[in-house]
């Protein structure tokens, strides 16, 4: 028999399986956006299949019987703790939805699936190319290369996708979106008009991901949505300011995304306003001071989160010269000294650990200057103007 508490002390059990699915802006589906085992697509597959495809119920009872599921590497092989996704999903709905796994058969189905939470990417239409970034989630990069290819939408007739997911709606609690660019894509705003029609505003939590650089679509402005719902959180994708921001999201105007965070601080009381900071190659010297401005804008440092780059590998802090590690490890242990925030010492502590880990400097920093250079080529910038610490070190040959 299933036990609850059993699951909760376990070393693979994850209740996304579940409650869970991941869609990408090409319609690939996969149970969360760690795992890489592709269930199916949106365009060519019925949801009402996905839940209950093949390797889904493989995941489902290699989880029941603590087997660790191969594919689950990404997520198991971390410590556990409050950043760990398993984590964070068990914690907020392992309890309240423990029936659904109690009730799975020996194959891995789930009859009354609950579409709890939905992290589905509508297209890759975007506004910016993030270096760290490609034409898999953002248009604006299909600029810089050769090929030419057209937008990426996670269903071809989007009204029907709607007809299809109409059964779920009422499940949702969470809702994750994401990009390219939501506020600028039209299914976004086709899919908000439906869950103001289902009267599904006042209990669910909508989260965003997203460049912050844009509020308004046509003729419409999202501040007129986003005050029907209740609980909203935005979390603004910021890796520094100024200059720095204009050149690693390149599309950035930097006074309009000050402009921006302050309208929605003043404007906006059910938001929750986050920043998530991508943390990587290009920015690690500015990371303690671009927390300390955040800090004075008024955001709240339980509310600053480090998404530390590992893909591409060129562009991990891992790839730092020793000497510059070491001067942001001292740099960073310094600020942590001053702070009282437990939740941002933890973010700080995984960006040492993640900088001071396998020294790839001479594998990769090569890698780092070339793609750079290319980019610069192609966009008419220059890396080390915005980067000079790093001139010493060049090497494009």
């Amino acid at each position: 028999m299933i036990n609850l508490n059993e699951l909760k002390k376990s070393k693979v059990f994850c209740i996304a399986p579940w409650i869970h699915l991941y869609a990408l802006p090409s319609g690939d589906v996969f149970p969360c956006c760690l795992n890489d085992t592709k269930l199916g697509n949106l365009n060519n597959d019925k949801i009402s299949d996905l839940i209950n495809s093949p390797l889904i119920k493989k995941l489902r009872s290699e989880m029941i019987s603590e087997t660790k599921p191969e594919p689950c590497y990404k997520c198991l092989d971390q410590p556990l703790n409050d950043w760990t996704h398993r984590n964070y999903l068990n914690n907020r709905y392992l309890d309240k939805h423990f029936d659904l796994v109690k009730q799975t058969s020996k194959n891995g189905e789930v009859k009354d699936f609950k579409f709890v939470y939905w992290d589905f990417r509508f297209s890759n239409y975007c506004n910016m190319k993030c270096r760290m970034c490609g034409p898999e989630y953002s248009t604006k990069w299909y600029e810089d290369i050769e090929e030419k290819l057209q937008i990426q939408k996670i269903a071809n007739d989007f009204d029907i996708f709607l007809e299809e997911i109409d059964p779920y709606i009422k499940d949702i609690d969470k809702i994750f979106m994401a990009g390219g660019e939501s506020i600028i894509m039209p299914e976004h705003w086709k899919f908000l008009d439906k869950l103001i029609n289902e009267n599904r505003c006042d209990d669910i939590l909508l989260q965003y991901q997203t460049n912050l650089s844009k509020l308004t679509f046509k003729d419409r402005h999202v501040f007129d949505i986003w005050k029907k719902f209740k609980n909203i959180n935005i979390c603004a994708s910021l890796d520094g300011s100024h200059k720095l921001a204009e050149y690693i999201r390149h599309g950035t105007n930097w006074k309009k995304i000050e402009e921006n965070i302050f309208a929605i601080q003043k404007e906006l009381s059910n938001v929750t306003l986050s920043v998530s900071i991508t943390v990587n190659l290009m920015n690690i010297h500015t990371l303690v001071n671009f927390c300390k401005y955040l800090i004075d804008i008024d955001i709240h440092p339980n509310e600053i989160a480090f998404n530390v780059l590992f893909y591409p590998s060129f562009y991990s802090i891992n790839v730092l010269p020793q000497e510059l590690k070491e001067k942001y490890t001292n740099e960073i242990e310094e600020y942590i000294f001053s702070l009282d925030n437990q939740i941002l010492i933890n973010g700080f502590r995984n960006v040492l650990d993640r900088m001071n880990s396998n020294d790839k400097f001479d594998l990769e920093f090569k890698n780092f200057c070339h793609y750079s250079n290319e980019l610069d080529k192609k966009r008419k910038e220059t890396t080390l103007e915005i980067l000079p610490h790093y001139e010493k070190y060049w090497k494009i040959t």
